[in-house]
């Protein structure tokens, strides 16, 4: 059977996409990416938590260490006179009070 030159079947379709494709796909892509953000967002906050609360946590246990190591005396950076008030923090605490 031969068609004639304009019928539909003979027409070569165009090839690639159409604006309106290319759009819609464009916001799809969008609307993810606005999802995907905060989520993101909240991940790296809870991430930064977590490191922190491990310092705070390592801190207290060298703190602790330290404490065991020095007669249960804090560590201060600056000079003090706790041993001549005795051998533990307490001591000095109440004779300075």
């Amino acid at each position: 059977m031969v068609f004639p030159a304009g019928h539909a079947c003979c027409r070569t379709r165009p090839r690639g996409f159409t604006i309106v494709e290319l759009l819609v796909t464009v916001a799809i892509l969008a609307i993810l990416v606005g999802l995907l953000l905060p989520a993101i967002s909240q991940a790296r906050t809870q991430a930064k938590l977590s490191r922190s609360t491990t310092n705070l946590r390592n801190l207290g246990v060298a703190h602790a260490a330290y404490a065991a190591m020095h007669n249960d005396r804090q560590l201060t950076f600056v000079v003090d006179a706790i041993a001549s008030y005795g051998t533990s923090a307490c001591n000095a605490y109440t004779h300075y009070a």
